[in-house]
């Protein structure tokens, strides 16, 4: 009896050992390749996953399975590297911001600071944003044309393009550019000159993914493919108009996509574009949710007119998301 009961806790314990392995290939699957039909896995933080694939294996642990559950930490720290930035991010803690090499380019007028920012409809967001001195401020979520009101009279310096959803604020003269969009409520293009310079600027907001945690319900499943498929038609639509704009013309694209870093719909971005936060982010750089900053969901792509210097988060009051700041300069030969 006790040598059969031995037996079944043994068997239960492979089979945890087996679901562990299982749910990293899964995870490592769902964002090697981004099919839509794995959408439901994506787009929830990568921790959502990597929290229960490492209990799993921990819980198969028993006398005589050291190996085995060394192996399984092994693969699950493997995948998180892979998949997950925000352990190289801490690698980046410390470094001086902002850097003396984009103070000195400011004071020559050779540099940019651009801020995006999910204000949910909030002025004091925008307020807190405007108080770092940005360049460019890309909104998402834009609050109401009396509370833009209030913001124009608080800095009177900066112009202001209101949108539905997306809109832009610059230190300087903005002219809205006419959208060939799928949905123009979700994105706002404009031409702005900056101390002289010319710069094509582009706001988006994607609608926020389908979400469940009930995943043995196959609908869900269904549900978060074509959520999916809407926000590719999406950004697909946005990125024909940074096509459509001048390639000698720099060009500044951000916001909040409601995709995580390393998500495959971000793919779709062009290798022309770089990801300031990828290329220079100092700390963490996740930004929802404000007080347990779990993703990476806005973000910051300049074109190769513009080099990245550093990038940081910073919280804003009125809103739950983290501002991205990323502090760019013109590329040698733009000086």
């Amino acid at each position: 009896m006790e040598s059969a009961a031995r037996a079944v806790v043994s068997g239960a314990k492979t089979l945890l050992a087996v679901a562990s392995v299982a749910l990293a290939a899964a995870l490592s699957l769902a964002h090697a390749l981004g099919p839509n039909r794995l959408a439901a896995m994506t787009v929830l933080p990568v921790w959502t996953w990597v929290a229960p694939g490492i209990a799993l294996g921990l819980l198969s642990h028993g006398r005589g399975r050291r190996k085995r559950t060394a192996v399984l930490l092994a693969i699950w720290t493997v995948s998180t590297l892979c998949i997950a930035e925000e352990p190289r991010q801490l690698l980046t803690l410390g470094r001086p911001w902002p850097t003396r090499a984009w103070v000195d380019a400011r004071e020559r007028g050779t540099a940019l600071r651009v801020i995006t920012l999910n204000c949910c409809g909030s002025a004091r967001a925008i307020n807190d944003a405007l108080s770092h001195q940005p360049d460019i401020l890309l909104v998402a979520e834009s609050p109401t044309p009396d509370l833009w009101l209030q913001v124009r009279k608080a800095h009177p310096d900066y112009s202001v393009l209101e949108g539905f959803d997306a809109s832009i604020v610059a230190r300087g003269p903005l002219r809205g550019i006419r959208q060939d969009a799928y949905d123009p409520r979700h994105m706002m293009m404009a031409r702005a000159t900056i101390d002289g310079r010319v710069l094509n600027v582009i706001a988006l907001r994607l609608p926020r993914p389908y979400f469940a945690l009930d995943l043995w319900e196959m609908r869900h499943w269904k549900r978060a493919a074509a959520s999916q498929r809407h926000r590719e038609k999406l950004l697909a639509s946005a990125l024909r108009c940074v096509r459509q704009t001048d390639p000698d013309v720099p060009l500044i694209l951000g916001g909040d996509f409601n995709t995580p870093a390393g998500d495959r719909l971000l793919s779709l971005v062009p290798r022309t574009l770089t990801d300031v936060f990828t290329a220079r982010g100092i700390g963490l750089g996740n930004t929802y949710h404000t007080r347990w900053p779990l993703t990476r969901i806005d973000h910051i792509y300049v074109s190769h007119h513009i080099t990245p210097e550093a990038a940081v988060t910073r919280r804003a009051r009125g809103t739950d998301h983290r501002m991205v700041i990323g502090d760019v300069r013109f590329a040698q030969g733009g000086d």
